[in-house]
């Protein structure tokens, strides 16, 4: 598992001065770790700890981690207590949300996550994540067999439900008018893309874009829908599909537009 995304910000007058170094941090951190009941330490490498917790094997990556100690965003404290919530240990001092579902292209999928094939795209998987507030924990299969007795189905659909709880209090942006509306989801805290699972989402977006609906999904916070009664239009925003994606980085999802068709995603560039 890892907590929080990477900044890629390394500018030294944003780095703290006093504390630990990535040895130190690792090492406070599992101190803060080796009290917990049915906690064991198997195995100890740089940024990476491998451990058992109530019989269950967990890989524990603290990379993501230090960066953020190293910029200020949390304290040895506050990592431990991320990592007891994604460890699901009783009285964690945060909570973590979800499950959520996440997109992301095969070669991209988080080590060790349990994921599945993405339904509308052989390219792409699905893998499952619980939030914290200041990341995500991709769920082992160690996590799946303990918590939904290895029924992938039943937290697919655990998953679609708290994102459609999510998505609905977030309203989609609107840009343009008539044949040339796009409505796009982009709050940025990497379930945005997730959406297009949504099939309920999808069958409401069909009724508000003239045309059949299409959509884009070029990063994991991006995700673009518009009708293609107007086909300029549509190849537009084809084209900043495509573009968004070739910039996107690790986020990027797909460059491909999906189009919706008799109640189901299908590709359709």
């Amino acid at each position: 598992m890892s907590t929080g995304p990477a900044t890629g910000d390394d500018c030294d007058d944003r780095l703290r001065t006093d504390g630990f170094d990535a040895p130190g941090f690792q090492r406070a951190v599992l101190d803060g770790l080796r009290g917990i009941e049915g906690l064991t330490v198997a195995d100890v490498k740089p940024f990476v700890v491998r451990l058992r917790y109530n019989d269950q094997p967990y890989v524990i990556q603290l990379d993501a981690v230090f960066k953020r100690y190293r910029h200020g965003e949390l304290d040895v404290g506050d990592a431990v207590e991320e990592l007891k919530a994604a460890l699901g240990v009783p009285g964690a001092a945060i909570d973590a949300a979800g499950p959520y579902p996440r997109l992301a292209r095969f070669g991209t999928v988080p080590a060790g996550a349990y994921h599945v094939p993405c339904p509308f795209d052989p390219d792409l998987a699905v893998f499952f994540v619980r939030v914290l507030p200041n990341g995500h924990i991709p769920l082992t299969p160690s996590d799946v067999a303990r918590d939904w007795h290895g029924d992938g189905g039943a937290l697919m659909a655990a998953a679609l439900g708290h994102l459609a709880e999510r998505t609905q209090g977030i309203p989609a942006d609107g840009f343009g008018e008539g044949d040339e509306l796009v409505l796009a989801w982009h709050t940025g805290d990497g379930l945005d893309a997730a959406a297009v699972l949504l099939d309920d989402l999808l069958d409401a977006l069909s009724g508000w874009v003239p045309g059949t609906l299409h959509i884009g999904v070029p990063s994991r916070d991006v995700l673009l829908a518009c009708g293609d009664a107007d086909a300029t239009h549509l190849a537009t925003v084809a084209d900043d599909v495509r573009a968004t994606f070739e910039q996107a980085g690790d986020e990027a999802i797909s460059g491909r537009m999906y189009r919706w068709a008799g109640g189901r995603l299908v590709v359709s560039v």
